[in-house]
């Protein structure tokens, strides 16, 4: 498996809108504590803005508050709170790359592990909220105290999922269970996948839909082009004899034109995977099949030639396995 620098170096356009929102942030709001701090109990608000979080990202309105510098006598109990939100933005940016860095350890579901990093980072979105309803009144303790706790992807706007960070999920091969984080594919959320291991032939495929970036790869070079595309996406970085492909919504119109099949398995799956048996994991070829037979795509030369048909390279493998004997 490639090292993490030159993923992070891949990676680092997508990361920059969330890490200058969060420095931004920060900034904001100890320049608001601290002339709270000068002035004294009612002089300036707490606050004049909450950066680049309020700015063309998250509702203005629910912000208009913050914007305006204001002579109103804060709540301790307000203060109190601003400064927990303070701690938990400096917390998150302390952490740096591994705030973005989640490995899933054997058995813990990868599911459940991204979920939970994202809720972690959420934690910024969350904390920008409870300024926002401490500032102008609407904060409520048994509602919103836990946002600062964590502040799941379910929660987030559109928004804030425009700047959602990348994640570096480290996972064994046989955790590997992608369908499920469909879920966090939105706005511009975007995983990379560094698999451990043997994994499944084509664990991604089932994730292709047309605004999706979904990238199979043996090469973190590729990742560039996945940085490059503004929306959601997910790739996987794989050893062995996984298929390799790219579906790329920025490459055309057409499904044709945005799926490629770079390489597929030389064999068969021929025992199980984890709690996959060999059937299920055919299935998951059969579907990069259909994939490929719906949309007319290439499959990638390496030599110069004219790709040749994907729909009959696979049927010529699927083939391969196929009990014929009692059809004489």
């Amino acid at each position: 498996m490639p090292s993490e620098e030159p993923i992070f170096e891949a990676l680092h356009r997508p990361l920059d809108a969330f890490r200058s929102a969060l420095a931004s942030t920060i900034e904001s709001l100890r320049a608001s504590l601290d002339e709270e701090t000068d002035a004294g109990e009612g002089t300036q608000a707490l606050g004049a803005d909450l950066g680049s979080f309020a700015a063309g990202r998250i509702d203005p309105s629910r912000f208009e508050a913050l914007t305006a510098r204001e002579t109103v006598v804060v709540e301790p109990a307000t203060k109190d709170r601003v400064r927990q939100a303070f701690e938990v933005l400096t917390h998150l940016a302390a952490r740096r790359n591994g705030l973005f860095r989640v490995i899933v350890e054997p058995g813990a579901g990868l599911v459940p592990t991204v979920t939970g990093a994202l809720a972690e980072i959420g934690r910024a979105f969350g904390a920008a909220r409870v300024v926002d309803l401490s500032r102008t009144g609407r904060y409520r303790e048994e509602d919103h105290a836990g946002w600062l706790q964590a502040y799941p992807f379910a929660r987030w706007n559109a928004a804030e999922r425009a700047i959602a960070p990348v994640l570096v999920v480290h996972v064994n091969g046989e955790d590997l269970h992608a369908e499920g984080l469909a879920d966090v594919l939105d706005g511009a959320s975007k995983l990379v996948l560094v698999v451990r291991g043997d994994a499944p032939p084509a664990p991604l495929a089932r994730l292709v839909t047309p605004g999706v970036f979904v990238l199979q790869t043996h090469d973190e070079k590729d990742l560039a082009r996945f940085a490059d595309w503004q929306g959601c996406g997910i790739a996987a970085l794989v050893d062995g004899d996984a298929a390799t492909f790219v579906h790329d919504p920025d490459a055309g119109e057409t499904a044709r034109e945005r799926l490629t099949i770079s390489s597929l398995p030389k064999e068969p799956p021929a025992r199980p995977l984890g709690d996959w048996s060999a059937w299920q994991l055919e299935e998951g070829l059969k579907h990069l099949e259909t994939l490929a037979s719906c949309s007319g795509a290439g499959l990638a030369g390496s030599d110069g030639e004219a790709p040749s048909d994907p729909v009959d390279k696979l049927a010529a493998w699927l083939l391969t396995q196929a009990d014929l004997s009692n059809l004489d």
